[in-house]
C-alpha cells in the first residue's frame, strides 16, 4: 500500500515538474512578448504625441494665416480711405494755393501801384505803403509754403499707392495659404488639403495607439496569470516532494 502511494506521489513529482517547465517556458515567452509590445506601445505613444503636436502646430498656422488675412484687409481699407483722405487734402490744396496765388498777385500789383504814386502824391501815407509791403511778403510766404505742401500731398500719393499695392499682395498671399492650409485640392481627389492630412495622421496614430495598448495589457494580464499559476505549481510541487520525503523516512524505519 505505501509502495503504491510512493509510486503515485513520484508520477504526480513529475508531472508537476513538467508542468513548471511548461509554465516557466511560457512566462518567459509572454515576458518577451511584453516586452516587445511595451516597446511598440512606447513607439506608438511617441507618434500619437508627435501627430497631436503637429495638429496644435497646425492650428495655431491657421490662426496665425487668418489674422494676417483680416489684418491685410483693414490695413488695405484704411489705406483706401487714407488715399481718399490724400487726393481730398491735395485737392483742397489746391484751391487754396489758386486762391493764395490770385490774392498774393492782387496785393502786390496794389503794393507796386500805390509806391508809384507815393513818387507823385506826397499825401499818401508812409504807413499804408509800408503795410502794402508786408502784406505782399506774407502773402508770397503763405503761397511758398502753400507750395510746399502740395509737394508733399503729391509725394506721398505714389507712397499710398505702393503701400497699397503691398498690402493687396500680402491680402492675396495669406489667402491662398489659407485655402491651402484648410482645404483639399480641387483639381485632384488623389490629395487632400493639409488639414486632413493632419487629421488622418493624427486618427490613424491614435488608432494604432489605442490597438497597440490594448494587446499590451492582454499579454501583461496573460503574464501574470501564468506567474500565479507558476507559483501555484511550484507550492504544489514543494507540498509533493514533502510528502515524499515523509514516504521514505517512514520507509527508513
Amino acid at each position: 500500500m505505501q509502495a503504491d502511494k510512493s509510486e503515485s506521489l513520484q508520477i504526480e513529482i513529475l508531472d508537476a515538474k513538467e508542468k513548471i517547465t511548461r509554465l516557466q517556458a511560457d512566462v518567459v515567452s509572454l515576458t518577451q512578448k511584453y516586452e516587445a509590445f511595451n516597446t511598440l506601445l512606447e513607439k506608438a505613444k511617441c507618434e500619437k504625441e508627435e501627430a497631436q503636436s503637429n495638429q496644435e502646430l497646425f492650428e495655431q498656422i491657421v490662426r496665425n494665416s487668418h489674422e494676417l488675412r483680416v489684418l491685410s484687409s483693414n490695413c488695405i481699407s484704411q489705406e483706401i480711405a487714407m488715399h481718399s483722405k490724400s487726393q481730398a487734402l491735395a485737392g483742397e490744396t489746391n484751391d487754396l494755393l489758386n486762391h493764395l496765388t490770385y490774392s498774393a498777385n492782387k496785393i502786390n500789383r496794389l503794393a507796386i501801384l500805390v509806391t508809384r504814386k507815393k513818387h507823385s502824391n506826397p499825401l499818401i501815407s508812409s504807413e499804408l505803403v509800408s503795410m502794402l509791403s508786408e502784406s505782399s511778403t506774407d502773402a508770397n510766404n503763405a503761397m511758398a509754403l502753400s507750395i510746399t505742401a502740395c509737394k508733399s500731398v503729391f509725394t506721398a500719393e505714389p507712397a499710398c499707392s505702393v503701400s497699397k499695392s503691398t498690402l493687396g499682395l500680402i491680402n492675396q498671399q495669406s489667402n491662398s495659404l489659407s485655402q491651402q492650409l484648410v482645404s483639399s485640392q480641387a483639381d485632384n481627389n488623389d490629395f487632400d488639403g493639409l488639414s486632413k492630412l493632419i487629421d488622418k495622421a493624427l486618427n490613424s496614430t491614435t488608432s494604432i495607439y489605442e490597438k497597440q495598448a490594448k494587446s499590451t495589457q492582454e499579454v501583461e494580464i496573460k503574464l501574470s496569470d501564468k506567474k500565479t499559476d507558476l507559483e501555484k505549481a511550484e507550492l504544489e510541487l514543494e507540498s509533493l516532494q514533502g510528502e515524499w520525503e515523509a514516504i521514505k523516512a517512514a520507509e527508513g524505519i
